[in-house]
């Protein structure tokens, strides 16, 4: 059993507002620091959202098209 601990370490969180507009991972993938996990649109520019860290993606927690807050979990990395 994960302590809530835990689970806030292995939470990705989106860097900033705007919308969700691709998904580059899946769960069960293994990612590297630097690699694009996800795309987020605000204000017509797209920004690629990087992994912070190495590990294996366990849950995807947003959905493309979905509209996300700075500080929202997008993916839980193991």
């Amino acid at each position: 059993v994960n302590s809530n601990k835990t689970l806030l370490k292995e939470a990705f969180k989106s860097p900033m507002a705007g919308k969700l507009v691709k998904t580059n991972v899946s769960e069960g993938e293994m990612v590297d620091i630097g690699q694009v996990l996800f795309v987020i649109e605000a204000m017509n520019f797209e920004t690629d959202i990087v992994a912070d860290r190495k590990g294996t993606v366990s849950k995807i927690c947003a959905k493309d098209g979905q509209n996300v807050e700075a500080g929202d979990v997008l993916a839980f990395i193991e």
